[in-house]
């Protein structure tokens, strides 16, 4: 799946309304989350996200996913 959009913060309030924008508009979206479970739960393992698990803080993982992205969102 390719995807120019990275939301980190998609389970909190602003970050989740941002990213179900995104996906209502049929955008390909990937983000970033700590619980895998809880953004299926809230997102209903929507077919154009791509959910990454891990922490906003670790920079190596932040850089290696945000490399091809055009749009990075911050919730």
């Amino acid at each position: 799946m390719s995807t120019k959009h990275l939301v980190l913060g998609a389970t909190g309030g602003i970050g989740f309304s941002f990213t179900a924008e995104l996906l209502s508009n049929n955008i390909n979206t990937t983000i970033l989350v700590r619980d895998k479970e809880k953004a299926k739960n809230l997102f209903n393992n929507h077919p154009l996200l791509e959910v990454i698990v891990g922490d906003v803080n670790n920079l190596t993982l932040l850089k290696e996913i945000s490399t091809d992205k055009e749009f990075i969102f911050l919730g």
